[in-house]
Order: C-alpha cells, then sequence, then structure tokens
C-alpha cells in the first residue's frame, strides 16, 4: 500500500498544470513575462514553463495570456 500512496503523490503533483475553474493566469504566470504554455486540445492545462501535457502528451504551446484567456473563454471555461 505504501508504493500505492507514494504514486498517488506522483499522479497529484504531476497533474498541477491541469487547472481547476476558475482559471487565474495571472497567478499562472509566475515569472511577469505576460506569456504562459498552453495545451491546444486540453485548454485548463497552463504552466509557466514549457513541457508536455500530462493529460495528452501533447507539447505546450507559448502563448500570451490574452490569447490564453481567449481560448479558455471560447472553449467554454471560466477565467478569474
Amino acid at each position: 500500500s505504501k508504493m500505492m500512496n507514494h504514486s498517488m503523490m506522483d499522479s497529484t503533483k504531476q497533474n498541477s498544470i491541469v487547472r481547476e475553474e476558475p482559471i487565474d493566469l495571472k497567478a499562472i504566470d509566475e515569472n511577469g513575462d505576460g506569456k504562459v504554455f498552453q495545451d491546444m486540445m486540453d485548454w485548463n492545462v497552463i504552466s509557466d514553463k514549457a513541457g508536455e501535457c500530462p493529460l495528452c502528451g501533447m507539447k505546450l504551446k507559448e502563448v500570451s495570456l490574452n490569447e490564453a484567456k481567449v481560448n479558455l473563454i471560447s472553449n467554454g471555461l471560466e477565467v478569474k
């Protein structure tokens, strides 16, 4: 059961870039450069660092905060 708990912790940590609504883009933009990395399929997967979507494995695309907001709203997601 210890291994099971450990893998559950890993998946929670890995899924931290999967955002819950309402999504606060300014809080995600930790370095304050006005840009974030967003998955173009799983729109709620947003990070301040380049990487891959933990849900589908796609490479995250760098977008401005405004582009990310438009993507979220046009896909029915709530933004803070």
